[in-house]
């Protein structure tokens, strides 16, 4: 971890002691996650902690690793203006963000920043297995699943053999990371049908290309979007 870190986000909370203990040391503190409109006003009242007028930050995304049923769990977009309703720190927004228009929509929305993932696999720097890719540039709409039989946490995949088999089994995951080491050996063989693919429900929007070409589309973009509403 660099020496100065002003901000950190973690989406596995149990190594959030240990990224929020990194992160001190360095100067910062992982951001507050608003998964739900409950949650905005703790996440407002952390702004009153002294580490927090420095950074002021909440990271808004859903609720993933909440406890919450994902068929229950609200949607970024539903979300983001009750979030930014809620507080009044900077409200960053993430998941389901491509592109332009995505980015676009949360900033008119009141996210102050977005976070995106998905998107930044498809490029080159990616270090994702060849399988990964061909998986992501076949994406559709209705081609990812939530599950927590990979690494025995929630977490989104497209769909194959190994999400499908493992979820008909009816067997319980071992909790994390316990899980994950059993499932991980697998990526080892390169089969699009056993290994991991994590991607994003928005995993259809985004093309492949490099991180640099991708952050200058998005910039153009969303700046045209935005002007469109002027």
């Amino acid at each position: 971890m660099p020496r100065h870190v002003p901000q950190a986000a973690c989406y596995a909370a149990s190594r959030g002691r240990l990224v929020a203990t990194k992160a001190r040391l360095a100067g910062g503190l992982p951001e507050p996650r608003a998964r739900g409109n409950s949650r905005a006003g703790r996440s407002q009242s952390w702004q009153r902690r002294p580490f927090w007028r420095e950074l002021g930050r909440a990271l808004l995304s859903r609720g993933t690793f909440s406890g919450v049923d994902i068929a229950a769990q609200t949607g970024l977009f539903a979300l983001l203006p009750q979030v930014a309703d809620a507080v009044k720190v900077p409200v960053i927004a993430a998941g389901g963000i491509a592109d332009g228009r995505t980015v676009a929509a949360a900033f008119v929305l009141g996210a102050s920043a977005v976070q995106l993932g998905t998107a930044f696999l498809h490029c080159d720097e990616a270090n994702v297995l060849d399988a990964h890719r061909t998986a992501l540039r076949a994406a559709d709409d209705a081609c990812t699943i939530v599950t927590t039989m990979i690494t025995g946490r929630p977490a989104r995949y497209v769909r194959n053999k190994l999400t499908d088999d493992l979820i008909a089994s009816g067997l319980a995951p071992v909790p994390f990371p316990a899980q994950l080491s059993l499932t991980a050996p697998l990526n080892a063989t390169g089969d699009r049908e056993v290994v991991a693919l994590f991607a994003g429900q928005s995993a259809a929007l985004s093309r492949h290309t490099s991180s640099a070409q991708l952050v200058e589309s998005l910039a153009a973009k969303t700046s045209r979007r935005l002007r469109s509403f002027c």
